[in-house]
């Protein structure tokens, strides 16, 4: 009886620390997520200046490296490298004037933070 007891509360825990990187994960994307579909949108809409749209990038990239560190105890690095990466290119090609290259790195970006936030999500399809 006592081992069944705790088993239980080990399962618990799992499934509590789990659910718990679930919504942290999920609130630390669709906020990068919303950033970055606004400046796709100031971008698209020429209604800032390319000094303006820089700031809004490196505030975006700011943000990103403040929850990549906590991300990183539990996703792989190669998956945040990849938004760091983009998010740098962004930055680069609004300093540059490119914005149809910035536009295609910001539709990228968005792909790939959505596609952490589906892969790290409990759900029948990850678990088998």
């Amino acid at each position: 009886m006592r081992e069944i007891l705790i088993c239980i509360i080990i399962v618990s825990i799992i499934i509590s620390l789990d659910v718990i990187m679930q919504n942290y994960t999920k609130k630390s994307t669709d906020e990068v997520i919303g950033q970055l579909e606004k400046l796709n949108e100031d971008i698209k809409l020429q209604k800032l200046s390319q000094t303006e749209l820089k700031e809004q990038s490196i505030k975006i990239k700011e943000k990103w490296q403040e929850k990549n560190s906590t991300l990183a105890y539990y996703i792989e690095h190669n998956e945040l490298e990849k938004v760091e990466t983009d998010i740098t290119s962004i930055i680069s090609y609004i300093e540059t004037g490119e914005y149809n290259l910035a536009l295609d790195k910001i539709e990228v970006n968005i792909f790939i933070l959505k596609h952490i936030k589906d892969k790290y999500q409990l759900s029948l399809a990850n678990i088998f």
